[in-house]
């Protein structure tokens, strides 16, 4: 028998012990080696391959692995809420842990008291991984995770009140069977030295791997795991100046529940790129460039009161076409609560309805 390390989506490498053949697994190929009889056995949902191991064909055996890439089997799966916890004990937050502010990497050790989580501690540490333990209150299977350098992060935002913007996204492609990842964080504005521009870049602060993502409960769930992470060790709630999401409904309402009041805005390129794919109307449709433009316009506002005026003036316009070509776009992004995506709308710093940092920062994950 030999060892293998498959890769998960996380990026850590597990361990296995197996026979031999070939899968590929997160975007690489790597030798699993494992008896196609005890493939089969743990996948009996597959195609089955014939019975006796020598008599195996390339074509049979590529099936197989396209298959298992496409169900994103790696042979041991987590399946249970109650199997998902119980593996996160070691990296839950301690217990006895004292209201500080974090200075460096090494610190966190200061934040235990005499008698706490020396060996939680020392997981946490050689890991990377907090376990934020929450009430089963938000009808959500799933667990909410954190890291040391992320508490530190959480830290300086407390000192930021209203001067930051948060930033919340699932990605369906970042998953472990049907775990899927969510994540809650901010962005920063960097030199890019190599291009000579200004860039934004996410910086995480919490994650969700749950499978009812971007549901109402995950939605407060996670935000609700952020503000306890940042009460437990800094004493305060975080404050954002402004919250970003794609067109969801259970993200807007839970930064409204979490946090009354904050700016919210919408994915500006997301409008931008899935209109000019033709979602909301024809690409062949006459006057497609000219809406095209006008939307444009319309993000580029400098205030509320121009919004309003440019979607009352192009809106009159999209009616005496009568073709009702703009029916679709006007229920989805010019409704009350969705016209939030013109640049002049938010007081707070780097405060953009845009989500390209945490899209970019997925797409980083995933090559």
């Amino acid at each position: 028998m030999k060892s293998v390390r498959i890769r998960d989506v996380s990026g850590v490498y597990q361990k296995t012990q197996r026979g031999s053949s070939l899968i590929r697994v997160s975007g690489m190929y790597q030798l699993a080696f494992a008896s196609i009889s005890d493939v089969s056995a743990a996948s009996p949902h597959l195609p089955p391959l014939p019975a006796h191991p020598d008599v195996v064909k390339l074509g049979p055996l590529q099936r197989r692995a396209k298959h298992l890439k496409k169900q994103k089997v790696v042979q041991v799966q987590v399946e249970s809420l109650l199997e998902l916890k119980q593996f996160l004990l070691n990296y839950r937050m301690p217990e006895s842990i004292s209201i500080a502010t974090l200075q460096g990497p090494s610190t966190l050790s200061a934040l235990l008291d005499d008698d706490g989580g020396a060996a939680v501690l020392t997981e946490i540490q050689k890991k990377g991984l907090v376990y934020v333990m929450q009430m089963d209150a938000y009808d959500v299977e799933g667990v909410c995770l954190t890291g040391p350098q992320q508490i530190q992060w959480i830290g300086q935002l407390a000192k930021l009140a209203f001067r930051f913007v948060l930033h919340i996204d699932s990605k369906w492609k970042l998953h472990h069977g049907v775990w899927v990842l969510t994540s809650l964080g901010t962005h920063m504005l960097k030199w890019d030295q190599h291009n000579q521009t200004l860039s934004t870049t996410f910086v995480p602060l919490i994650y969700l791997v749950c499978k009812q993502h971007e549901s109402t409960g995950a939605a407060l769930m996670v935000m609700d795991a952020l503000n306890a992470v940042s009460e437990k060790y800094f004493g305060v709630k975080l404050e954002p100046g402004g919250a970003c999401a794609d067109h969801c409904d259970a993200f807007r309402n839970a930064y409204e529940t979490t946090w009354p009041g904050v700016a919210f805005g919408t994915c500006w390129p997301h409008i931008a790129r899935k209109f000019s794919e033709g979602e909301y109307t024809k690409k062949t449709w006459a006057h497609f460039d000219e809406v095209k433009a006008q939307l444009q316009n319309i993000h580029l506002a400098h205030s509320a009161e121009m919004r309003d005026a440019l979607i009352a003036e192009y809106s009159t316009m999209w009616d005496t076409w009568g073709d009702k070509a703009m029916n679709k776009f006007w229920d989805t992004y010019c409704i009350n609560g969705w016209d939030c995506w013109s640049i002049g709308l938010f007081d707070c710093m780097l405060m953009t309805p845009s989500q390209q940092a945490q899209e970019s920062w997925h797409k980083q994950i995933l090559r």
